[in-house]
């Protein structure tokens, strides 16, 4: 008698049989990241949703019954009225009404002199581009006090840069669910129509899945966007990534045209150029029709002083363009303190990498579309927690059935063998 020969079996057998412990492993991978970062999605994103409103908000503490947002009124004067309203403060920030929709908002700084920077109080003062009226003001006010709370805790969770750190690896996580949560979902071209089903009549479990499977599709193309940008944001590997990865070069290298907050030096660094007594002084005036001058076609959105006593020191102002992502984003010049362009990067002229990283913050805010985008991504950070929610009930599910089938599995094996006893 002859030996049977093993068979082995086709590509397209071993890929039946490896197929549901290939899914398994990703289900297990998805639930793995739910439990590690799901939560942290969850509030990370709600804060964000918040934060996407604080201009609207905060300009609920000004009277804009009479506001008009033509500029009739001499800037620096109105700047000279604020400080005097505010002694001891400076200006670290000038919001214009290409930003606001309103009218200028100037962000006050009093510095206590502490190392830290969070000891100092920071407030804003609304005004009246028309006539300089000031409008009001935020100082002591609790609302503003929580916007500004929820900012910082959407940016780092009050942790300094470890927090940071966790906010990026949530990011990278949320990139994990969207690559797990669609291989799991993903119901082949020949049936991708009832991948979109939503069948609410039917029991618990399926219709708690359709719903799950809706809220990620919905959510998704948001979802991409802000785990991108909120990941390029927290780790500088990312932005080089895709600086480079989308052809950026050492001319546009700067990535994100994110204004910093500055704060005043007792000693000038080494090797700063001072200023001669003939060259006249830069007001904020004269700064916007500098920065407008060297990017043809712009508006000022922001303007932020220099640093006082750092001779070094540069006039950092944000401008406009058509077709620019959102208020937050645009082309920055840098100006020294003679009023000379330092630095100019203007998106318009930067390969798509360059003009990822100076759009980051349009991107992630929303404020591509206005009003409707904000809206947008107001509700797509509701989604996390209701991905959540479900996902939840989704395993206990499936822990229930499984949990089911062990007990029957026992208890079928404990009859055989008192069966084979007797």
């Amino acid at each position: 008698m002859s030996t049977p020969v093993a068979i082995p079996p086709s590509p397209a057998i071993s890929t039946v049989i490896a197929a549901p412990r290939l899914r398994g492993v990703v289900r297990r991978v998805h639930v793995l990241l739910a439990t590690v970062a799901g939560l942290l999605l969850s509030v990370v994103t709600i804060s964000g949703a918040v934060v996407i409103f604080r201009t609207e908000l905060d300009w609920l503490h000004a009277d804009t019954s009479r506001l008009s947002p033509q500029r009739a009124a001499a800037i620096d004067a109105t700047a000279a009225a604020v400080l005097a309203r505010h002694p001891g403060a400076r200006v670290q920030h000038l919001t214009t009404p290409a930003f606001t929709g309103a009218g200028d908002e100037w962000m006050l700084r009093d510095e206590k002199g502490t190392k830290e920077f969070t000891d100092d109080e920071v407030w804003k003062v609304f005004t009246d581009p028309a006539t300089g009226a000031l409008l009001g003001d935020t100082r002591g006010a609790a609302s503003a006090d929580f916007l500004a709370w929820m900012a910082k805790f959407h940016h780092n969770l009050w942790l300094g840069a470890t927090g940071g750190i966790l906010i990026g690896s949530a990011g990278l996580c949320l990139f994990g669910f969207i690559i797990t949560g669609l291989w799991l979902w993903w119901p082949g071209l020949k049936r991708l129509g009832h991948g979109f089903r939503l069948r609410w009549s039917k029991p618990g479990f399926i219709r708690t899945y359709d719903l799950h499977v809706w809220f990620g599709l919905v959510g998704l193309p948001v979802f991409f966007i802000l785990a991108l940008t909120g990941t390029m944001f927290e780790f500088t590997w990312m932005r080089s990534a895709v600086h480079y990865g989308l052809g950026g070069g050492e001319a546009d290298r700067p990535l994100a045209l994110r204004l910093q907050a500055q704060r005043p030096i007792i000693e000038p660094a080494v090797g700063a150029r001072t200023m001669r007594a003939d060259v006249p002084a830069v007001t904020f005036a004269t700064a916007i029709a500098a920065a407008e001058a060297a990017a043809p076609g712009t508006r000022a959105l922001s303007v932020m002083p220099p640093r006082p006593g750092r001779p070094d020191a540069t006039w950092s102002v944000l401008l406009d363009y058509p077709w620019n992502v959102g208020s937050f984003s645009g082309a920055l010049v840098q100006l020294s303190l003679d009023g000379t362009p330092k630095l100019i990067l203007d998106p318009r002229a930067m390969s798509a990498g360059g003009w990822v990283n100076g759009q980051l913050w349009g991107l992630h805010t929303g404020t591509w579309g206005g009003a409707w985008s904000k809206a947008l991504y107001l509700a797509v950070g509701l989604l996390p927690p209701a991905l959540l929610v479900s996902g939840f009930l989704l395993w206990r599910y499936r822990h229930r059935q499984k949990k089911a089938a062990h007990a029957r599995r026992t208890g079928a094996a404990t009859v055989n063998a008192r069966d084979e006893t007797t």
